[in-house]
C-alpha cells in the first residue's frame, strides 16, 4: 500500500482537480434527461484514471532521464522510493479501471477506450 501512496504522490493526483472543469464543460453539452449522478461519477472516474495512467507511464518511461536531470531527480522512481515495476503495475491498474469506467458509461466510450 505504501507504493500506492508514493505512486499517487508522484503523479500528483491532486492536480486532477484542475482537469475537472473540462469534464464539467463536456457534461454541459449532455441533455439533462440523459445526465445522472452515476454518469457524473463515471466521467470523473474516467478523467482521474486516464490521467493517472498517462502520468504513471510518463514516469516509468522517463525514469532514466529523470534521474539524470537535477530538476526531476527527486521523483519517486529516481529517488528509489518506488520501483519502475511498481509504478508500471499501478499505471496498468489505472488503465484497467479507465476501460471499466468507459464500459459502464456506454458502448461508444468502451469502444473508443479499448480501440
Amino acid at each position: 500500500m505504501r507504493s500506492l501512496v508514493f505512486f499517487l504522490q508522484d503523479i500528483k493526483i491532486a492536480h486532477s482537480v484542475f482537469a475537472l472543469p473540462f469534464a464539467a464543460a463536456m457534461l454541459l453539452l449532455t441533455p439533462p434527461a440523459v445526465l445522472s449522478g452515476s454518469m457524473l461519477l463515471l466521467v470523473l472516474g474516467c478523467l482521474v484514471t486516464a490521467r493517472s495512467y498517462a502520468m504513471g507511464m510518463n514516469r516509468v518511461l522517463d525514469h532514466r532521464l529523470d534521474a539524470a536531470n537535477p530538476r526531476t531527480a527527486a521523483r519517486m522512481i529516481p529517488a528509489g522510493k518506488l520501483s519502475w515495476q511498481q509504478s508500471l503495475c499501478w499505471s496498468s491498474a489505472s488503465a484497467v479501471l479507465f476501460v471499466l469506467c468507459c464500459a459502464l458509461l456506454n458502448r461508444t466510450a468502451f469502444f473508443l477506450a479499448s480501440w
